[in-house]
């Protein structure tokens, strides 16, 4: 008897040990990218995701925009020992019309459009820089406004999803 006792506390120590030896875990991901530039480009800034959220039909058809969203460029730890000063954006992605209207997938006849801080379209040729900005040592945030409209090519509106790419690249003066 008193071995069988023994047996089932020795049992249930070990199912103890073997429960509290695995409380809980995860997985850190690290990832990167070094780029040669005066600036580092903050991660925020190099992956952004801007939510419109859910837009009236009958707003945009009515020459409506949905509401304003910042996009940032922070460029951060930037060091101009190298003479650097000035800094250009350029946007690409698929353009409409005149090339200030980035298309949207999903069929809805929707396109973003987006401006500088000083009210200048951005067009989405890749080749098109919206002025040139001054960088001082430290960070920079060079902000930029977006929004949703009724695309100039489109005929009307339909309700439905819609997502946009639009890549930037920086060139350094």
């Amino acid at each position: 008897m008193l071995k069988s006792t023994l047996g089932i506390v020795i049992a249930f120590s070990l199912c103890a040990v073997a429960h509290a030896a695995n409380q809980g875990q995860g997985v850190v991901n690290f990832k990167g990218t070094v780029i040669d530039a005066p600036c580092g480009i903050a991660p925020e800034s190099a992956d952004q995701t801007i939510d419109f959220g859910q837009i009236s039909k009958k707003h945009l058809e009515n020459s409506g925009i949905s509401v304003k969203k910042d996009v940032d460029v922070k460029l951060v730890n930037c060091d101009l020992s190298d003479g650097e000063k000035k800094v250009k954006v350029t946007f690409s992605g698929t353009s409409l019309g005149d090339g200030t209207e980035l298309g949207t997938a999903g069929n809805t006849g929707t396109a973003i459009k987006m401006s500088a801080a000083d009210g200048s379209f951005v067009k989405f040729d890749g080749a098109t820089s919206v002025g040139s900005y001054n960088l001082k040592t430290g960070d920079n945030t060079m902000r930029y406004s977006a929004w949703v409209q009724k695309a100039s090519t489109a005929n009307s509106v339909t309700e439905g999803a819609f997502t946009a790419v639009a890549n930037f690249n920086l060139t350094y003066e």
